[in-house]
């Protein structure tokens, strides 16, 4: 991660004399609900770009194509491009652009003041660009709304998952850092619901669906408060009493010197390169650096945010009815949530490297079927697919989906921390 380096609580696969308290588990669920913030816009967007309403307000066009306003001679083209709207685009996008600035920002933000005060701005960040959204009449609301999200975001995909392995026990910390990822998946299965449920509000249900973005972002800036500062943050910044006291607390015992003496010598090394983002470059650093890039690339690369984003639009398309698509992707965030589980409890066990090469089978059988069957169903069927080829669509899409909950979603967080 630029700049905010993560030095582990602890050398890897040694065991220290401390306990698995209740206490580190509430550290790993607020660092975890950092997910939320990711999960809620990743699902909630498709949802609302879906939604009558708010294509007739603000992208009038996608609306006339989805009411059958234009008449096209290709049926099969005609649903393919009821979406193609480059401003539409823009407004989902918007977020992870920001993302992406926001999080180079946050990295020095953490490593010079801590990981607490960028959860705290990143909660805040989230609220105001919900209130945004919420109370949007044009598209430039929009777009302002969703960057103030996506700062939000940047911050807390950088800072929380860094955070949990700093706090967890290091033979429990891939477990723990999954949370993250699990957080995720839940806030996607939240967002999935409150747009079927706003689907059937008149007017207004997209800007409810949207506003609620404020719920995460009010967990993550009241978890902020609440949460302690990591004991290797605290070192690095030369707290190192405090460190010795947060560090007591969490692992429910004053047996902790020599695990703070690891972390300490970690710290020291850390600190001797004033500038980590130019020693990112050099010779000693680059495999951790390719690999690190190499497996957030292959992450996106999986088709993931395709589905995630798109379901609703994805189930319009091939046939379902407003509500039916809404439903269906609520479906798939169920699969998301449970197969997450499964990484949680198996990948302290299995090992990273098993998950990723079983997941990545399951995830390209179940793209290549859905691929085969839309070529040839989609155009046979002129666009609009009977209940039997989209049923077996749904089930292979929820394979796919939990192929990569239990594998390279959760993991792709993991391994570079």
């Amino acid at each position: 991660m630029a700049g905010a380096v993560a030095v582990s609580s602890g050398k890897p696969g040694k065991r220290y004399n401390a306990k698995v308290t209740g206490y580190v588990w509430f550290l790993c669920l607020i660092g975890g609900s950092g997910g939320l913030l990711l999960g809620y816009d990743n699902g909630v967007i498709g949802g609302v770009t879906s939604m009558r309403d708010f294509q007739s307000k603000f992208f009038r066009d996608v609306y006339v194509a989805e009411t059958g306003g234009y008449v096209v001679a290709d049926p099969v083209k005609a649903a393919y491009c009821k979406y193609n709207n480059q401003v539409l685009q823009l407004v989902v996008s918007s977020l992870y652009i920001s993302a992406l600035f926001s999080g180079l920002v946050a990295s020095k933000f953490a490593r010079l003041y801590g990981r607490k005060p960028v959860n705290i701005v990143a909660g805040a960040f989230f609220i105001i660009g919900a209130a945004i959204l919420a109370g949007a009449v044009d598209v430039a609301m929009l777009v302002v709304g969703r960057v103030l999200l996506g700062v939000g975001v940047g911050f807390c995909s950088l800072v929380m998952p860094m955070y949990n392995a700093e706090v967890a026990p290091p033979h429990l910390r891939g477990g723990m850092n999954i949370l993250f990822q699990w957080f995720v998946t839940f806030g996607i299965l939240c967002a999935g619901l409150i747009n079927y449920g706003c689907s059937f509000i008149n007017g207004w249900g997209w800007r409810l669906a949207l506003g609620l973005s404020a719920v995460p972002g009010f967990i993550v800036f009241l978890g902020g408060l609440v949460m302690p500062e990591s004991p290797t943050s605290l070192i690095e910044r030369g707290h190192y009493e405090k460190a010795r006291r947060v560090l007591t607390r969490i692992r429910g015992t004053s047996d902790i010197e020599e695990e703070l003496e690891d972390m300490a010598e970690a710290a020291r090394v850390s600190n001797l390169a004033p500038h980590p983002m130019r020693n990112l470059f050099k010779s000693q650093y680059r495999p951790q650096l390719v690999i690190s890039l190499m497996f957030m690339m292959f992450q996106q690369f999986t088709g993931i945010n395709a589905i995630i984003f798109y379901a609703p639009v994805l189930f319009n398309s091939i046939g379902s009815g407003h509500t039916a698509a809404l439903l269906n992707t609520v479906i798939i965030g169920a699969v998301n949530v449970l197969a997450t589980v499964v990484a949680i409890v198996v990948v302290d066990r299995l090992g990273r490297k098993f998950l990723l090469i079983a997941g990545v089978i399951q995830m390209v059988i179940a793209e290549i079927v859905v691929g085969v069957t839309l070529k040839y169903e989609f155009v046979k069927y002129q666009g609009s697919l009977p209940s039997p080829p989209s049923i077996g669509i749904l089930v292979c899409i929820c394979v796919f989906i939990a192929g990569f909950a239990w594998s390279w979603g959760p993991i792709g967080w993991l391994y570079p921390t």
